[in-house]
């Protein structure tokens, strides 16, 4: 049976700069001095006071529609505005009033109604992104406003990092964030954003450089109970635990080409936390799927392979290469059908001696159809979980009391696959 080496998909990037985004569940620290406010600050659309960007504020209609006016310097600066206000809060007195008719004037923004222009609402994604395409001279005719980012996400790419409803109100922030995607991104001529405001070949290298060193770094996010959200600019999404600059301990991986890894991490790697093997699940999009020890992103321990017909490689692997099988299911044993589906699952519990542990308390949860077990080892060390279906990941938990932990994981979750034809796995306990 030919063993199909997958390693070389596990191809994604964990950088060790993480971005802050300062709110009450958030917690990251920033090790990188540049940031979206202050490139568009070096390039004068943006102002602070006393330095401070003010990411954390919210922005109003008249201050996004006075960014997006300095897009158009020279247009701007020769524009003379009508003597009557287009809108009732936007009187011929008021400081936004050249940029609001300015932007009424090229087709940015039609205001909120016939005579308001709602000078002081705070803009939400729906807002900004129709905002900026609009800017770069694209007609949005045909789309809902109500899905108007989703929509132009999809169609022109323009999107934050972490994912935002379509309704929410954006900070300062999150807006700069947009505005340096936009600003990357060709008009409806075909012509880069940036030329907008430089025509120096070296500041537009320079933005370009910058804005993508930014773009590409990572964003942190804390959800609660020690688990964190971090972002990643391909799509790919980590949730699980994090050491301040990388994943570190348990976690789970989704990748943006839909492959999935269940398991443990050590400075971003697919092994274990602070021990010579880690266990972890790999499951690639087209259906097979890897279950067993990890060093350095690569199968090497006691592991499965297991193919996308049932069939799998249960032995030693070494850098992804198995070098001793001592259990299969082959293709050809099930076309003859000799090869037998198991009805149950067994985790085999020993302790550091090697020997079966009895009287084992564990919890079995089947994620992937919602039904657990409560289970006690037997006298053979053994645990069996019933199947339903051909495929489950199924979570382990300890009891709360148990005077064991699982020794590839400083705590007491742990996860495992059932196939239909996989009969069972080892795991080793310690006090």
């Amino acid at each position: 049976m030919k063993t199909i080496r997958k390693s070389d998909k596990i191809m994604f990037v964990l950088f060790f700069m993480l971005v802050i985004v300062l709110s009450p569940l958030t917690f990251a620290k920033e090790t990188s001095d540049d940031s979206f406010g202050k490139i568009l600050a070096d390039y004068q659309l943006i102002t602070g006071f006393n330095g401070d960007l003010m990411t954390e504020k919210h922005i109003s209609r008249v201050e996004m529609i006075a960014i997006i006016s300095k897009l158009y310097a020279a247009e701007f600066k020769d524009y003379t505005p009508p003597t009557v206000a287009t809108f009732d809060d936007v009187k011929t007195t008021h400081w936004g009033y050249k940029y609001v008719e300015f932007a009424f004037n090229k087709g940015i923004t039609s205001g909120k109604s016939a005579n308001i222009f709602g000078v002081s609402d705070s803009v939400n994604y729906n807002q900004v992104s129709i905002f900026l395409i609009k800017a770069l001279g694209f007609d949005l005719k045909g789309i809902q406003y109500k899905t108007a980012a989703s929509e132009i996400a999809d169609a022109y790419g323009l999107k934050p990092l972490i994912p935002t409803e379509n309704n929410q109100i954006l900070k300062r922030g999150n807006v700069f964030e947009l505005l340096v995607k936009a600003l990357l991104m060709e008009d409806v001529y075909g012509v880069l954003g940036i030329e907008s405001l430089t025509q120096s070949t070296v500041l537009k290298e320079t933005y370009i450089s910058r804005s993508e060193a930014v773009i590409n770094t990572p964003v942190a996010l804390y959800i609660g109970s020690g688990i964190f959200n971090i972002y990643y600019a391909n799509g790919d999404l980590y949730t699980g635990e994090f050491d301040g600059s990388s994943p570190k301990g348990n976690g789970i991986l989704k990748f943006a080409d839909g492959n999935l890894y269940i398991g443990q991490f050590d400075k971003g790697k697919l092994q274990g936390r602070g021990m010579l093997q880690g266990h972890g699940i790999f499951i690639w999009s087209e259906g097979d799927y890897y279950e067993g020890e990890w060093v350095n992103d690569s199968y090497n321990g006691l592991g499965m392979y297991t193919f996308i017909d049932g069939s799998y490689q249960y032995g030693e692997w070494v850098n992804d290469l198995l070098v001793k099988s001592t259990d299969e299911v082959t293709p050809e044993q099930i076309k003859a059908g000799t090869a037998v589906a198991s009805k149950n699952y067994v985790v085999h519990l020993i302790g550091s001696d090697g020997l079966p542990l009895n009287g084992i308390s564990l919890r079995a949860i089947d994620e992937t159809n919602e039904v657990s077990y409560n289970l006690i080892s037997d006298s053979n060390g053994n645990v069996e979980i019933p199947k339903i279906g051909e495929f489950a990941i199924v979570s382990l938990t300890l009891g709360e009391n148990s005077a064991y932990q699982f020794s590839i994981s400083s705590n007491t979750y742990m996860v495992t696959t059932v196939g239909i034809y996989k009969k069972g796995v080892t795991y080793e306990l310690f006090k």
